[in-house]
């Protein structure tokens, strides 16, 4: 038996997926787009950092941002937990958000419990409940003072991240998720060529 003769200009064929298939893959795949987004870290480290996983730090709680005439409610809070968060992941255990919303009355609290370190964030953007052709959108900077140098601000980090357009986007605190913890983490880290 002689076996059937392929055809040069046919086209291989495949297997069509079942019908539902191809749209829920599709859903799934927009959904994933959806939630995804831009992400910016500015860095400006001012030097070597002499500091110790032993150093007491405290973390300022930032105002709640204002967007528009709406004051958004509870996000001082979120940034600030979210920052002692990324310090402790730089490796320092005694971070501990301050309920005190000014720096004067943060830095006195901080000097208080003989911290070493005051970190502030300020949220200079905010954008949630955008409407579906907008993203969401976040800013926030953390300067790190020294309190044994008289406040000096010794690291800053800035910050930014926004969502992809869409009716499915995550809501602007989820947008400081692990990536903000890991730019808040360099602000205790070493500087290129330092310490």
């Amino acid at each position: 038996m002689k076996a059937p003769r392929r055809d040069p200009e046919a086209r291989p064929t495949r297997a069509a997926a079942p019908r539902g298939i191809r749209p829920a893959l599709g859903l799934v795949l927009a959904l994933a787009a959806a939630a995804c987004g831009t992400r910016a870290v500015t860095a400006a480290p001012a030097g070597a950092l002499a500091s110790a996983p032993t150093d007491r730090i405290r973390v300022m709680e930032p105002p709640d941002a204002v967007e528009g005439r709406t004051t958004r409610l509870g996000s001082g809070n979120v940034v600030a937990v979210r920052t002692a968060e990324g310090l402790r992941l730089a490796g320092y255990p005694d971070v501990t958000v301050l309920h005190a919303t000014t720096e004067p009355a943060a830095r006195k609290a901080a000097l208080a419990v003989h911290a070493r370190f005051l970190a502030v964030p300020t949220i200079l953007e905010w954008a949630d409940r955008t409407p579906a052709f907008r993203s969401n959108r976040v800013r926030i900077r953390v300067d790190l003072h020294d309190l044994a140098d008289d406040g000096r601000i010794v690291r800053t980090v800035t910050f930014a991240a926004q969502s992809r357009r869409g009716i499915r986007k995550p809501s602007t605190p989820r947008l400081l998720d692990e990536s903000y913890r890991r730019a808040v983490a360099t602000l205790l880290r070493p500087a290129e060529g330092g310490q």
